[in-house]
């Protein structure tokens, strides 16, 4: 079985201080809820461009950082950037019974239950 992880595609060389804050935001995240394992890319790094390049096809999102994905088993998914990554933050702080009666309603927990349960 193939190593299970969510990968943070990040740039070492961020065009501006508000994508730093990003990426270091979702750092804190995920840091924060003790979840792992997190594996760094870093899109700048010559020696990641193919690993950078499948992740730019799956999420059609060329040159946006950061990314997230899980990989589980060898399947890849696009989780989102960090406005994705925010939402689902927030609204894993929405009370327990607007959650259950709009059950449509993606969360940071249910997003990444594989990994909070593991």
């Amino acid at each position: 079985m193939s190593e299970s992880k969510i990968i943070l595609l990040v740039t070492s060389m961020p065009a501006s201080s508000v994508i730093e804050g990003n990426q270091n935001f979702c750092r804190q995240v995920f840091r924060g809820k003790k979840i792992g394992p997190v594996v760094e890319l870093d899109g700048m790094n010559p020696n990641e461009k193919e690993e950078r390049n499948i992740l730019f096809a799956i999420s059609e999102k060329r040159g946006l950082y950061p990314q997230i994905f899980i990989k589980i088993n060898d399947e890849i998914s696009f989780v989102g950037d960090f406005e994705k990554m925010n939402e689902l933050n927030d609204c894993n702080s929405l009370p327990p019974e607007i959650l259950s009666a709009n059950p449509q309603i993606q969360t940071f927990d249910k997003v990444f239950a594989f990994f909070l349960n593991s």
